[in-house]
């Protein structure tokens, strides 16, 4: 996929999030009042409406809870068909992101992935999920 994708707008609410990812972490918020994580990133807890949260890095392997694969319209640093997918971490935590590398074809739920974070445009570094290969751990 050939990038050239717009620097992501930074918020009070996600700019913890992107530091994070431009270190090479990737981070979420984690309630302080009753433990629920939550992304994107919001002011308040959706389930206790807490205002207090801290930072909670995940590790880079999740699964492909769910996902779609893109023909149509097609955004400028993208090349049809792509596919876009929601991840799950054993935790229960969701994000979603661009499935890099995979034939459309292959992908499926469960799939295990790892995320690794691309500067895809100088300054830009966004993290993209790549099939974890079970032959190359052999």
């Amino acid at each position: 996929m050939p990038f050239s994708r717009r620097a992501p707008e930074l918020t009070l609410d996600n700019e913890f999030f992107w530091s994070g990812v431009s270190d090479g972490q990737l981070l979420i918020q984690r309630c302080d009042a009753c433990g629920a994580e939550r992304h994107p990133p919001s002011p308040r807890c959706p389930a206790c409406l807490s205002p207090k949260w801290t930072a909670q890095s995940l590790e880079p392997r999740a699964e492909v809870y769910s996902y779609t694969v893109v023909h149509h319209p097609v955004p400028t640093g993208f090349t049809a068909p792509y596919v876009v997918a929601l991840l799950q971490w054993p935790s229960g935590a969701r994000i979603v992101t661009d499935l890099m590398d995979v034939d459309p074809a292959d992908v499926a739920i469960g799939m295990p992935v790892e995320i690794r974070m691309v500067e895809v445009d100088p300054g830009v570094t966004l993290p993209l999920a790549y099939p974890v290969r079970e032959d190359a751990d052999a």
